[in-house]
């Protein structure tokens, strides 16, 4: 089988640019979008390689780490919530001074208006925001035009408007992204509109740290499982959610019990740096971050599976065994972190130990015996080592385990590496997932490629009957037939998956 490309684009850079013809790597994505749990094909984005790291249980315990002050000057990183800072400045006190009739007409509502006001002027003039459990007085509908009267809604403000029109791009290439990595509120306010881009991480970041310049408590808020930021903002006794990347001002009736200090925060950020680091190809720059963020102090899976990835990804002499030591320290810390669990297997084949990686593999079915990933990686092994029949085994089981994860593990492949059978797996898997068009095209390529494949003619018989394409699906059946006999007859075997 034909290593695999690893396409940094960032977070298609997580990113674009690596010559590497390492194979991507299993991961999972916090604080920044959807969690994800295995591998996409070649042209997928980076960010399905690294996850953005976040552990709020482990980082609140002040008392385990260095004060966060003096580990931040010691290593010359920046704070991403620096109320000081003279361009975040600036512009929170040239919008409050624009909108000083709105603000100062209900002065018991000034807090809420302020936070509001910032609120529209991050989010993009194309969104209209979603206000739930409050009514807002619309009586700066003549100093401003956030208000459409005509729909009773808000919307994002233009930069005339003093908006600044950020994106929300998860995009690695981004020329913000390429020149600052993880960019810090002032980086994105000095940007040009045209390069202005956020996560909603970086998104939080910006409104916190100009809502508290205007006095208004803000803090970070880690929700879905931690795959997705935004702030909390309290004013007296109440709580309000504020989401700019999603457009949205929520009031609460309790503080979430998500809200994560600024230790945190900061931690994140850094983490998510090295992140976008590591899919843009600048994985020196991405491991040093990530070593750094250990001599914090943090003994988290995330960090450690992140680092392996880089090493991986990287593939210097040596750096295959430290992937494998960081998988081992990931997996020890949390032995249910699949992705790391996972990886390591891929190390483990990559280096060519596939005695190891088929015992290894056998131990980590039988722990997890739903992990599809596992059973792809054990076929992988026995088609390296002539074990025909076990490897189809092994990706039969795949299939019955984890449909989607089969179809990410051979999108990871190479089109032009792929025989028939990987073609026919995949005509499997979707056929499980009841997308019977894209199922046919997968059997119609295994026959093109081997037109003896009778578990190929058999699968597109079968989804030419769900689709009630009945002569069609008896056609296929006569050439499964066909092809089972002269397969009995010839006796010629045709390879499963292309070994190198």
């Amino acid at each position: 089988m034909g290593q695999r490309s690893a396409v940094y684009e960032m977070r298609r850079g997580l990113m674009s640019g690596s010559n590497s013809t390492v194979r991507r790597a299993l991961v999972e994505r916090v604080n920044a979008g959807p969690q994800l749990e295995g591998l996409r094909p070649s042209q997928c984005t980076t960010r399905d390689m690294f996850a953005m790291v976040v552990n709020p249980s482990v980082l609140n315990n002040v008392v385990a780490y260095k004060p966060i002050a003096d580990f931040m000057a010691e290593h010359g990183l920046e704070n991403p919530y620096n109320i000081t800072n003279e361009t975040v400045q600036s512009h929170v006190h040239s919008l409050l001074s624009r909108y000083r009739i709105y603000i100062q007409n209900e002065p018991q509502a000034a807090p809420l208006k302020i936070a509001f006001l910032f609120l529209c002027s991050i989010v993009h003039p194309t969104k209209q925001i979603k206000i739930e459990g409050i009514t807002l007085n619309p009586s700066f509908r003549d100093n401003a035009s956030f208000y459409e009267a005509d729909f009773c809604t808000f919307r994002g403000a233009a930069e005339e408007e003093g908006g600044l029109e950020v994106i929300y791009s998860e995009k690695a290439d981004e020329k913000l992204r390429q020149k600052c990595g993880n960019p810090l509120p002032h980086e994105l306010i000095d940007a040009s509109k045209e390069e202005r881009v956020a996560t909603c991480c970086e998104f939080s970041n910006l409104l916190i740290s100009m809502l508290r310049i205007a006095g208004i408590k803000a803090e970070l808020n880690l929700v879905r499982g931690e795959t997705h930021a935004n702030v909390i903002v309290t004013i007296g006794n109440k709580y309000y959610c504020l989401d700019p990347a999603e457009a949205r001002l929520e009031r609460l009736s309790v503080k979430p019990d998500t809200v994560v200090g600024d230790n945190i925060g900061i931690f994140k950020h850094y983490a998510n740096e090295a992140y976008w680091r590591a899919n843009q190809g600048d994985l020196d720059k991405a491991i040093e971050m990530l070593e750094l963020l250990l001599k914090w102090g943090l003994n988290d899976p995330i960090i450690f599976n992140n680092l392996g990835l880089s090493f991986i990804q990287r593939n210097r002499e040596g750096d295959i065994d430290k992937a494998i030591r960081c998988f081992d320290i990931s997996i020890a810390i949390n032995k249910q972190y699949l992705q790391a669990v996972n990886n390591k297997a891929l190390a483990m084949i990559m280096s060519g130990r596939l005695i190891d990686a088929k015992n290894y593999l056998h131990e980590v079915i039988d722990e997890h015996p739903t992990n599809a990933y596992a059973y792809c990686y054990l076929g992988e092994v026995l088609v390296k080592l002539r074990y025909a029949k076990e490897a189809m085994r092994a990706f039969n089981a795949a299939i019955t385990a984890g449909p989607d994860q089969v179809i990410n593990y051979i999108d990871s492949i190479e089109p032009a590496d792929r025989t028939f059978f990987l073609w026919q797996l995949m005509g499997e898997a979707y056929s499980r997932n009841k997308d019977y068009a894209t199922a046919r095209g997968m059997f119609m390529q295994a026959i093109k490629m081997n037109n003896r494949s009778t578990a190929a003619w058999l699968g597109l018989a079968k989804v030419n009957l769900m689709e009630r394409t009945f002569i069609s699906g008896f056609i296929g059946y006569g050439r499964a037939l066909l092809s089972w006999i002269s397969n009995l007859l010839i006796k010629n075997p045709i390879p499963l998956m292309v070994v190198r």
